[in-house]
């Protein structure tokens, strides 16, 4: 389609807000011994609705990128650039900012050495991700043009059971062994990807009927609400943080992740143009990147654990948001300053 869809827009904006969530509610989640249970039940229910929100930015990806069939070998390598050298700085601002202002220490070689493969920052991991699907994107693109129907399906099958309930039934029943399927389920983040091409396509062809809209508004609730009751049974019993069940691959998120998707991408026609939904929009992997410094001016100025989740979380989250956004914002009008934005 070349007319902008808007739903996308609005599900991008929501997506990065609720990221923001995540980091917050981690917070919170990870200093289970120091607050009371009120907080961190706020804190789990937070963070579990907020991870949908990772699964969607890879779908809304694929079903923008796949649908080109064309490959452009010099747009092809600028875009990897453009991402590696964006990844590059950002590595080398966050081990100045981890050592200047956090007070960590290390060797700065090997730390940028190590940045190649392992972030100076947790939230960079999604770059990694990124830049190695964009490195196969052409090969990708072959493979979804050349599906038919019924071999969509299957890969979407395959999927649900190989990374989804196969993830689940290790973890319930302690599991070890892992021999993951090639394209399928090594690197599960690619499959995100590809149903976000696939479930978009069908929308655009008229080839998913709105009678299933009641199934889609249920099963993430349902979902969500067993992640949430799975996450807060393993942490009393651990008497720590217990994630397990908040994992993206876990097949409670990739239903949720695909039903919010598909209601937003359904009813497309019910968004229109807005001038700030498109600008946060256009600058929501530039907040994604920088974020996290206003988080930790934050975090460290202010004992957040001490306050209520249910009124806090959402509080730090909008300041922590609208501090990244007109930051990303300033630094997207600084000719050669705004290709850190990726």
């Amino acid at each position: 389609m070349s007319k902008r869809d808007y739903s996308l827009d609005f599900l991008r904006v929501i997506a990065c807000i609720l990221v923001i969530v995540i980091h917050v509610a981690n917070i919170y989640c990870r200093a289970y011994a120091s607050i009371d249970d009120i907080n961190y039940i706020g804190a789990v229910i937070f963070n579990a609705i907020a991870r949908i929100s990772v699964p969607i930015f890879f779908m809304i990806s694929g079903a923008l990128l796949i649908k080109n069939s064309e490959f452009d070998m010099k747009k092809y390598f600028k875009r990897i650039w453009r991402l590696l050298f964006a990844l590059i700085i950002w590595n080398i601002f966050y081990y100045l900012f981890n050592f200047y202002y956090l007070g960590t220490s290390s060797n700065l070689f090997d730390t940028f050495i190590e940045s190649f493969f392992v972030p100076t920052k947790r939230h960079l991991w999604f770059m990694y991700a990124i830049i190695g699907i964009y490195i196969a994107l052409p090969f990708v693109q072959k493979m979804c043009h050349n599906l038919s129907e019924k071999e969509e399906n299957l890969f979407m099958g395959l999927y649900l059971f190989f990374v989804g309930f196969v993830y689940v039934f290790r973890k319930e029943f302690n599991q070890t062994i892992d021999n993951p399927i090639p394209i399928i389920q090594a690197t599960y983040y690619l499959g995100y990807f590809v149903i976000g091409h696939i479930l978009y396509k069908r929308v655009s062809d008229n080839k998913i009927d709105k009678k299933w809209n009641k199934y889609l508004i249920l099963l993430p609730i349902v979902c969500l609400t067993i992640t949430i009751l799975y996450t807060l049974k393993l942490s009393g019993e651990s008497h720590s943080f217990d994630n397990t069940y908040l994992a993206y691959r876990s097949i409670f998120y990739i239903l949720s992740s695909v039903s919010i998707f598909l209601l937003f991408v359904m009813y497309k026609e019910k968004f229109k143009y807005s001038k700030l939904i498109a600008s946060i929009s256009n600058l929501s992997f530039g907040i994604y990147l920088i974020h996290p410094v206003f988080q930790n001016i934050i975090t460290e100025n202010i004992a957040i654990t001490q306050q209520l989740t249910y009124i806090y979380i959402p509080v730090y989250t909008l300041i922590i948001f609208l501090c990244a956004y007109f930051s990303a914002y300033i630094i997207s009008k600084i000719p050669y300053l705004n290709k850190i934005l990726g």
